[in-house]
């Protein structure tokens, strides 16, 4: 099945230009710029390094629990790809680790790089507005006073 798979996902060659930095992008070309040779991501696949898991340093970190328990509609993990069909067309793939790996981040998300550990910047930033929302108790006592 991968064979078949990795036949049909070849794409043409597209170039475009990155909007922040400038920089010329490939969408098939992953490896020197200069080379002849331009694998599709098929391709590339069978020799890409896995994708890394979450750092331990987050994993651990009391103040990221918290905030993930907390708040879990914030970290959804929302895709349209059927993991678990995605994964038997990759049954035959050649680069186990890496199938792994991207199958994985479908279930449980991508954060590899995470780092919410840097100095000079604070645990938690909170920028939520104040509620607008009055009880009633606390409109009747305002309009009371408001008439003497």
């Amino acid at each position: 099945m991968w064979e078949k798979w990795a036949r049909e996902a070849s794409v043409p060659h597209l170039e475009t230009t990155c909007m922040g930095c400038g920089h010329s992008i490939s969408a098939t070309t992953f490896g020197d710029p200069k080379s002849d040779f331009t694998p599709t991501t098929a391709e590339w696949s069978e020799t890409a390094t896995p994708l890394p898991s979450t750092p331990a340093s987050e994993i651990v970190n009391p103040v990221v629990a918290q905030t993930i328990r907390d708040h879990p509609e914030l970290f959804k993990i929302v895709t349209p790809i059927k993991v678990e069909i995605f994964e038997s067309y990759l049954a035959t793939h050649p680069n186990r680790p890496f199938v792994a790996s991207v199958c994985r981040g479908l279930r449980e998300g991508f954060w590899p790089w995470a780092n919410t550990l840097l100095d000079g910047y604070p645990e938690t930033h909170d920028v939520s507005k104040p509620s607008t929302h009055r009880s009633a108790e606390e409109t009747f006592t305002n309009v009371k006073s408001a008439q003497y």
